[in-house]
């Protein structure tokens, strides 16, 4: 039989304290340098809308959605300006479909595309 030593009674407490637990309706969005936070009243359609092959975006900084929109396309959509990138915009876009996308957000924002390199599309503000 196998004590328990102080030295795993300690990793076990460490692990413990990194636990989140999180109640119907809330999510957990953790930053690129681990950092986590808990939304309380999440938008679970707009979550969820993966799995019909949507990206559903409120009010989201247009980098944001940019680095949704990106995770399903080879072809990848760039922005130079901090400005542009913090925009704010709305919809309910195909995942994967990028042409359609910078199509939509040239239409209703004062942007322009250029095919920068193979595969990448910059926004750039009119």
């Amino acid at each position: 039989m196998e004590r328990e030593g102080p030295a795993k009674r300690e990793s076990e407490a460490s692990r413990m304290r990194n636990v989140i637990e999180l109640s119907p309706g809330q999510a957990l969005k953790v930053e690129p340098n681990g950092r986590a936070a808990v939304i309380p009243n999440a938008d679970l359609e707009a979550a969820t809308a993966w799995r019909q092959g949507k990206i559903i975006c409120r009010e989201e900084p247009l980098g944001e959605v940019l680095d949704r929109l990106n995770r399903y396309s080879r072809v990848q959509i760039k922005i130079d300006d901090p400005a542009l990138a913090e925009r704010k915009i709305s919809g309910i876009f195909e995942a994967g479909d990028t042409q359609g996308f910078v199509s939509i957000v040239q239409r209703y924002l004062p942007v322009i595309a250029n095919p920068s390199e193979s595969h990448v599309i910059t926004l750039r503000l009119r």
